[in-house]
C-alpha cells in the first residue's frame, strides 16, 4: 500500500480543529423517556455543570477524562502545525491517549447519571463526542499509517563484507 501521506498532510490539522471545535457541541443527551432533559457539551465537562432533573438539580462536576482529553486535542493540533516528520510518534501516542480519555469520560458519565438517578433517566451520546471520536481516531490512523510508510520505505541495508553476516 503506497499512499503518499505528503499531499495529505493537511488532515491532522483539519481533524485536530474539529476536535476542539467539538467541545462547544452537545457531547452528552440526558433523556427520560424519549425526551432531552440536558445537554452536556464538552466543555461542560471540563467546568462543571448543574443538571436539573424532574425532582431535583444535580451538580454535575468537571471531568478528569475531559479534561486530559481536551489538553490532547490541543496538542495535537499544535504538532500538527509544527508538521515535523519526527514527531509523527508523539502525534500518535497523543491520538491514542485523547481517543482512550474520551471512551472513559462517556463511560464515566453514563455511571455517574445511572447511579445517582432515576433508572428512567438515560445518557445519550451527542454529536459533539462522534466529531471529537471520529477526529481522534483519524489522528490515530493517519499517523499510524504513515509511520508504518515511512519504515517500509527505509531503504534496507546492504553488507559490504561477510563480517557483517552471522
Amino acid at each position: 500500500m503506497n499512499i503518499d501521506f505528503k499531499k495529505y498532510r493537511h488532515v491532522p490539522k483539519i481533524s485536530s480543529s474539529i476536535i476542539i471545535v467539538s467541545f462547544l457541541l452537545p457531547f452528552f443527551l440526558i433523556k427520560c423517556g424519549g425526551q432531552t432533559l440536558a445537554e452536556v457539551r464538552g466543555i461542560d465537562m471540563l467546568v462543571g455543570m448543574d443538571i436539573k432533573t424532574s425532582s431535583e438539580a444535580k451538580h454535575l462536576t468537571w471531568s478528569l477524562f475531559g479534561i486530559v482529553t481536551a489538553l490532547c486535542a490541543v496538542a495535537a493540533l499544535v504538532l500538527a502545525l509544527l508538521d515535523k516528520k519526527s514527531q509523527k510518534l508523539l502525534s500518535l501516542v497523543i491520538a491514542c491517549v485523547g481517543l482512550a480519555c474520551l471512551i472513559m469520560m462517556a463511560i464515566q458519565m453514563k455511571m455517574a447519571v445511572g447511579m445517582e438517578t432515576e433508572a428512567m433517566i438515560t445518557v445519550g451520546l451527542g454529536f459533539g463526542f462522534y466529531l471529537a471520536f471520529i477526529g481522534f481516531l483519524v489522528n490515530s490512523l493517519f499517523f499510524g499509517l504513515s509511520m508504518k510508510e515511512d519504515k517500509n520505505s527505509e531503504t534496507p541495508k546492504t553488507f559490504e563484507s561477510n563480517e557483517d553476516v552471522i
